[in-house]
């Protein structure tokens, strides 16, 4: 019984994050996410009780999902160049499939609504293991530049998708497609990090 309730949970917690990626805004309704994810208001209602619940409930989907994919970074029998480009490809590649996640946080970034602390401490616990590979692969101890590289490094992930499915601009380049993805953070790991 437990497993269906978290399956029930986490399509309906899918759905909403497709919905919110495909509207490009967090202005969905219960019935429509109830719809994709092919159960009634009342289970929606029952599991989150309130769309802002379940707005913070992705929120702790993604930092799950992300969680898993950074677990990259402190692979110590994979070459540190290797951890970051999977992971920057990996990570690339969740936004791409997950938009809706894209739309939830940017939004709530842009109103100046606290992101959930399991979510801050997501990002400070990404932190240290890139830093670190930053470090190690560029020989840079200065901790400003490190600082900034890291930040190019997830913006150069972030901005693209941001650009392509929030505001329609590709530049020329399908960020639908997985090998163009995979080219550009091949590219930018090696124009940021030198190697």
């Amino acid at each position: 019984m437990l497993e269906e309730n978290n399956g029930s949970r986490n399509r309906i917690i899918k759905s909403a994050i497709k919905l919110i990626g495909i509207k490009g805004s967090l202005n969905i309704t219960i019935r429509e996410i109830a719809h994709e994810a092919k159960a009634n208001v009342a289970a929606v209602n029952y599991y989150f009780c309130s769309k802002s619940i379940l707005l913070k409930e992705i929120e702790e989907y993604f930092n799950r999902e992300v969680a898993g994919i950074c677990r990259i970074l402190k692979d110590e029998k994979i070459p540190p160049k290797e951890r970051i480009l999977i992971w920057a490809k990996d990570y690339m590649n969740y936004l791409t499939e997950n938009p809706g996640v894209i739309w939830t946080l940017g939004s709530k970034v842009l109103i100046r609504e606290s992101i959930s602390s399991s979510l801050d401490n997501f990002f400070s616990k990404i932190d240290v293991p890139l830093i670190s590979l930053i470090k190690k692969i560029t020989g840079i101890e200065d901790d400003l530049i490190v600082l900034l590289k890291k930040i190019q490094i997830i913006s150069g992930i972030i901005n693209p998708l941001l650009m392509y499915y929030g505001v329609g601009k590709d530049y020329g380049a399908d960020f639908n497609d997985k090998d163009i993805r995979n080219i550009h953070v091949e590219l930018l790991i090696k124009s940021i990090l030198g190697c």
